[in-house]
């Protein structure tokens, strides 16, 4: 009888040994796994900083274009309406 219970203690003991075993394995894997997108993240706001500091810089907002397009076209019909009236005077004379 004795010998039975301590062949129960032992196995017991050994799966016990076993699931710790594989749990301290799962644990680890999913440590790595949370390091390696912890890394992707830090990454990816990173980047996300970066574009923020080079849209002003490389890239013009949508009013700020119609803006310039307006100024631009406004002295183009000036500059035609001076042609015209040059050509009107050229041909009167």
């Amino acid at each position: 009888m004795l010998a039975w219970s301590g062949f129960l203690v032992g196995a017991v003991k050994w799966l016990l040994d076993r699931y710790q075993s594989h749990l301290d394995k799962r644990f680890e894997s999913l440590e790595k796994s949370n390091d390696t997108e912890h890394r992707e993240w830090q990454r990816i706001e990173r980047e996300l900083l970066e574009l923020k500091a080079t849209l002003p810089v490389e890239y013009v907002m949508r009013d700020d274009s119609i803006r310039q397009e307006v100024v631009i076209n406004s002295k183009l019909d000036a500059l035609a309406e001076k042609i015209d009236s040059f050509r009107d005077r050229r041909e009167h004379e």
